[in-house]
């Protein structure tokens, strides 16, 4: 099985301000990763979150940090591309 990863990044603004103790969210930055085969595609999402200090920017660098494996990987199940990527 042959795959494409594409990344899809979105600044989503919220219909109302979110507020916690640490900050208030007007807008969430997030990142959607898109596996296809041509045919089918899957989908993944990850918010930006300065509590866990993940921007945007570093998840999509993670992603592209596993683009080659993932693009030229065969495998059959999900569990043996989840091993692939964790040795």
């Amino acid at each position: 099985m042959s795959l494409q990863l594409r990344v899809h990044r979105f600044d989503l603004p919220t219909r109302h301000p979110f507020t916690i103790s640490r900050e208030t969210i007007t807008v969430q930055s997030t990142v959607i990763a898109e596996l296809t085969d041509g045919a089918h595609s899957g989908y993944g999402e990850a918010t930006a979150s300065t509590y866990y200090d993940y921007s945007s920017a570093e998840i999509c660098n993670a992603l592209d940090g596993v683009r080659k494996l993932v693009e030229s990987s065969r495998w059959g199940e999900p569990a043996e591309l989840w091993h692939q990527l964790h040795p």
